[in-house]
């Protein structure tokens, strides 16, 4: 395998790999190395097909790949087609194995389709249709009722309030913080990924999380920034929320030097996994963790499973505990707030139950 020149930029930014010429002869190993951040990984999935290159060219045996995904995708999947690109890693090598652990993609895409149906206005929504599909006069009141009445209750605030209250982890106390750290770790999910593109970069609530990790760096109390996440769409995975936020980070101030950016992970047990093996490489072990108050638990957890112990550094809070008068009536927010916590509450038991915690 040879490549000329060949260039990859990231979405939206200047980051990436540029102008690499190597040649990889038949039947030898060939160790890539340098600095964390530096293009490694990025160069080895352009080499792979797995990232469309913008400039240069990719050839084997002499001729040029016209697509190089396609060509060396399909070669890989074969595994082991003659004077394909599965030569390289030997016949056994499965492209399972070049895009993540198959059962860990098998929950991910699960997850993501239960995400979408075990809510308040799904299971409403499903529960009026079953009523509609097994109507009997008798009992269509008395259900039509117990649905209702429990919509209601879901949107209430008091509800979603005292359900955030369970799963939220309490403020960071800044006396129980290190005077400072090796690493902050951001963890994402505070993009709206389809909405943001190369001119423009939606947020959402949740984007506490960043301005925190970017606030330790500036004021020393961190070396450097962790941003780890990439895309947890399950359909587009073409933009990942690590480019933008480090832009952003950037943009603060945050000399680049100072960021880490892990792109490939879609959840928080690979946040944790993925993080991990920067952390240990690196002997990283004074670390605090950035996220959102609600997501705490979990996320700190799924990192304590991978060996490593940060402190918490909460942010991004929604309980609200002082009753007023409009505690009791639904509203839009209560039900987003009562989602948050369910979500919580339901990723809490499926990660235990999958020994991810």
């Amino acid at each position: 395998m040879e490549c000329r020149n060949l260039s990859y930029f990231f979405p939206s930014t200047k980051n990436g790999v540029v102008d690499i010429s190597l040649c990889i002869p038949r039947g030898t190993l060939t160790i890539v190395t340098g600095r964390i951040g530096s293009g490694k990984t990025t160069l080895l999935r352009a080499l792979l097909g797995l990232l469309r290159i913008d400039s240069g060219q990719l050839l084997w045996n002499g001729s040029e790949i016209e697509d190089p995904v396609e060509f060396l995708m399909q070669s890989i999947s074969q595994n082991g087609v003659d004077s394909g690109p599965s030569d390289l890693f030997g016949s056994g090598q499965r492209l399972s194995q070049s895009v993540g652990n198959s059962e860990e993609s098998m929950f991910f895409t699960l997850s993501k389709i239960l995400s979408s149906i075990v809510y308040p206005v799904p299971v409403t929504i499903l529960a009026l249709i079953a009523v509609f599909i097994f109507y009997r006069r008798r009992y269509t009141r008395r259900i039509l009722l117990v649905v209702i009445a429990v919509f209601y209750v879901l949107s209430m605030p008091m509800t979603a309030n005292l359900l955030l209250a369970r799963v939220e982890m309490p403020p960071t106390i800044a006396e129980n913080l290190r005077p400072t750290y090796d690493t902050a770790i951001v963890l994402t999910g505070m993009m709206y990924l389809r909405l943001s593109g190369p001119a423009r970069a939606e947020y959402s609530d949740g984007v506490d999380r960043i301005l925190a990790g970017i606030q330790l760096v500036r004021n020393g109390r961190a070396d450097r920034l962790l941003i780890s996440g990439g895309s947890g769409d399950l359909f587009d995975q073409s933009l990942r929320e690590a480019d933008f936020l480090q832009d952003l980070a950037i943009d603060f101030g945050v000399d680049p030097e100072k960021i880490i950016i892990e792109r490939d992970s879609r959840n928080t047990y690979e946040n944790a996994r993925f993080s991990s093996r920067i952390l240990d490489a690196n002997n990283f072990a004074n670390t605090s963790l950035v996220t959102s108050a609600s997501h705490m638990r979990r996320a700190l957890a799924c990192f304590r499973r991978q060996g490593i112990h940060p402190d918490a550094y909460t942010v991004d809070f929604r309980a609200d505990t002082k009753p007023t008068l409009l505690y009791f009536l639904p509203s839009s927010e209560g039900l987003i707030n009562t989602r948050i916590a369910v979500r919580e509450i339901i990723g809490l038991i499926v990660y235990r139950i999958n020994g991810y915690i």
